[in-house]
């Protein structure tokens, strides 16, 4: 069937006129009623038995763009009313990258790859302090890594590379040595049982005794260079309060009155049991705090 053939009938009223509208003709397969409505600006359309929205001249919602756009930016809503979008400054690539990013304010904020390249190479300064963190202890050997130098926080170092110094609490600073003294059953001997060295700087803090069974022990600690092997009784860093146990068999204290408490890396120390007796082993713990 041609358009020609096709009865069109324009008109044009108000909602509640549409709505009271009685097709004359009726309408049928060569007949179309269009509808204009005045007061909406909508179009509608007769099917033969009702009215079918074919325009709707106010649509739902309320939401409009800007007058302007930028290829691959992200919308948003202004600020002002909440309905009109408008481009922000990052674009997304084609890649799925994020550009055109600012550099973080906020603690919330997200960080852009040239603030962190920043903070990690030291050219914004120091690092936030981070809780676990107080004194610099010791120095790990770590190629192609940078210097972490001492104080609260991780101050980076480029003119170091290669070192590590660790800063660690108090109790990640400790470390001990000792000898245990085993008489295979039988009361053990006095004199000279062992020799260690000691590979770390620091300060002696505490030392403890644990024997097998209730009695008396001393046992002297001496401590000289590796150069003066093997140290002697005039090396002893106890003074006159060597650790001992009398009648017990453990006995643990940080009291060192006029001790030699400095360790220096490489010192070798001696273990010499000066009095001894009932018990058949016997083990000498000595702490230390790291420098």
């Amino acid at each position: 069937m041609s358009d020609s053939a096709l009865s069109k009938f324009y008109t044009y009223g108000t909602n509640a006129e549409r709505l009271a509208f009685v097709p004359d003709p009726p309408p049928g397969v060569n007949v179309l009623y269009i509808w204009y409505e005045t007061d909406t600006t909508d179009i509608y359309i007769y099917d033969g038995s009702s009215w079918i929205l074919a325009i709707n001249a106010s649509p739902a919602g309320d939401v409009t763009g800007g007058t302007t756009s930028v290829d691959r930016s992200i919308a948003v809503y202004d600020g002002t009313t909440g309905k009109v979008l408008t481009t922000s400054a990052p674009v997304i690539t084609t890649t799925g990258r994020i550009t055109t990013v600012t550099n973080p304010t906020g603690a919330q904020d997200a960080a852009t790859k040239s603030y962190v390249d920043a903070a990690v190479s030291g050219s914004t300064g120091t690092l936030s302090t981070l809780s676990f963190i107080t004194v610099v202890t010791e120095t790990i050997n770590a190629p192609n890594s940078r210097l972490l130098a001492a104080g609260t926080g991780l101050d980076l170092d480029t003119t170091a590379a290669g070192i590590i110094s660790v800063v660690l609490e108090t109790n990640q600073r400790m470390r001990s040595f000792g000898i245990t003294v085993d008489g295979g059953g039988s009361v053990f001997t006095t004199g000279t049982k062992g020799y260690i060295r000691v590979p770390y700087s620091g300060t002696i803090s505490k030392w403890t005794l644990m024997a097998d069974t209730i009695g008396n022990v001393t046992v002297n600690i001496y401590k000289d260079t590796i150069g003066n092997y093997p140290p002697v009784v005039s090396d002893t860093i106890t003074a006159t309060t060597p650790p001992s146990l009398t009648a017990t068999y453990v006995r643990e204290t940080t009291s060192l009155p006029s001790w030699v408490t400095t360790v220096t890396a490489g010192d070798i120390f001696a273990f010499n049991v000066d009095t001894v007796t009932t018990m058949t082993r016997v083990t000498l713990v000595v702490d230390v705090t790291l420098s």
